[in-house]
């Protein structure tokens, strides 16, 4: 502890008060008071708490720090506290604010009464240093999301990272958010950034903070438009009940795309649903190939993750027709039973053509299954067709050509 005498008086002053009084009716000089400076705590990147012990020794006392960069430029100085006269030991602390980062810094205790100014040894401590994001890129950017990644300096601290991105306003003002994520290490920083819009661009924010303080990063990205897919091409575009059809196509640039075939069944007034056990992958050129079998009518499209949804634009129509198969009957005087069966067994009128001249007798309803009455037929070729209700979505099919020989 150190202690320097208030009050300095000059010496013919002093002289002419011995002079004049007696040495009894001289002032009492006060006792000096005695304060220890204690180690600062709580210190971040800005801010301290500075601590001492101090007495007064039963005189009025002030107490106050002093502290700075340099240990003899002590320029800064907190507000002064004052002491009740009194004999024990009793604490001074202070908070100061607005300090440098990663700076170290002295501090002293000073008390003082009105003969003396009273200090003792320094202390020193350092703030903290602030968390630094050297850089921030995108990775992975899909129409739906994308990767950040931070490159961060934590100084050895636990760091805390937020942020968000955001569209113009103009364009909706879209926004996610993102965090807090801890982080103890320094390095890359990889944030999943989940719930964009396809098509749009982002401004993206972080900060990074600690008891150090904390930094902050912007930047911009933009995500994929969703796919335009082109109508598929159905080969053959009109079918025979039963037969093979193969679904084929190409996305531009999209190689190893995953594509599921969607289907839209007649009247083609419902959903169009995806067909979950018909997905492929696009080749290297972006093709892609289903094949499967002609069973009802339907309106086919492709769908893929992150495509436009499905629409008339997009979907090409398969026709069927029923499979016809029939069989000719010889029964007397050149007599012949037209008989046979047609699939899907949905109702249909049933008519019997001779080439060249026409239809041969009446129409018949069938069900399914289909017999004209014996009669006499010309020798020709000749073939049934099948007229499907409209209600059906079915076209027009017909049997394969069979000959009625000459007697």
């Amino acid at each position: 502890m150190f202690a320097l005498k208030r009050s300095v008086v000059a010496f013919a002053v002093m002289l002419s008060v011995v002079l004049s009084e007696p040495l009894a009716a001289q002032a009492e000089e006060l006792p000096a008071p005695a304060v220890t400076t204690l180690a600062a705590t709580d210190a971040t990147g800005t801010t301290a708490k500075f601590h001492a012990k101090i007495t007064t020794n039963n005189t009025p006392t002030i107490g106050y720090f002093a502290y700075g960069t340099e240990p003899d430029q002590l320029r800064g100085r907190t507000p002064e506290v004052s002491f009740v006269p009194g004999a024990g030991e009793v604490p001074l602390d202070a908070e100061v604010l607005g300090l440098q980062t990663n700076t170290k810094y002295y501090v002293i205790a000073v008390v003082e009464n009105d003969d003396w100014i009273v200090t003792c040894d320094l202390e020193s401590f350092s703030t903290l240093a602030r968390p630094q994001i050297v850089g921030g890129t995108v990775s992975d950017i899909t129409f739906k999301s994308a990767t950040l990644h931070l490159n961060l300096v934590t100084h050895g601290q636990s760091v805390t990272v937020v942020g968000g991105a955001w569209t113009s306003p103009v364009l909706g003002g879209s926004t996610i958010r993102f965090g807090p994520y801890s982080v103890a290490a320094d390095g890359d920083v990889a944030i999943p950034l989940t719930g964009l819009d396809a098509g749009m661009g982002y401004v993206w924010f972080a900060r990074a903070t600690s008891v150090g303080g904390e930094d902050t990063v912007d930047g911009g990205l933009r995500t994929e438009s969703l796919i335009k897919m082109p109508k598929p091409t159905v080969v053959p575009a009109v079918a025979t009940y039963g037969a093979r059809v193969t679904i084929s196509g190409t996305i531009p640039n999209k190689p190893g795309l995953a594509v599921t075939l969607a289907e839209q069944a007649y009247p083609f007034s419902g959903p169009i649903r995806p067909l979950a056990r018909m997905a492929a992958a696009t080749d290297t050129a972006g093709a892609y190939t289903f094949d499967l079998f002609a069973e009802h009518p339907v309106a086919y499209g492709v769908t893929a993750e992150g495509a436009i949804t499905l629409a008339a634009r997009n979907l090409t129509r398969l026709k069927v027709a029923p499979a016809v198969t029939v069989k000719a009957k010889r029964a007397r005087r050149h007599r012949y039973v037209v008989a046979g069966r047609h699939q899907p067994a949905v109702r249909s009128v049933v008519s019997l053509y001779r080439r060249g001249a026409g239809r041969v007798g009446d129409e018949r309803v069938s069900y399914g299954t289909f017999r004209f009455p014996a009669r006499v037929l010309k020798p020709g070729k000749y073939e049934v067709r099948v007229i499907p209700d409209v209600d059906t979505g079915f076209v027009r099919g017909k049997s394969a050509v069979f000959t009625i020989p000459r007697r």
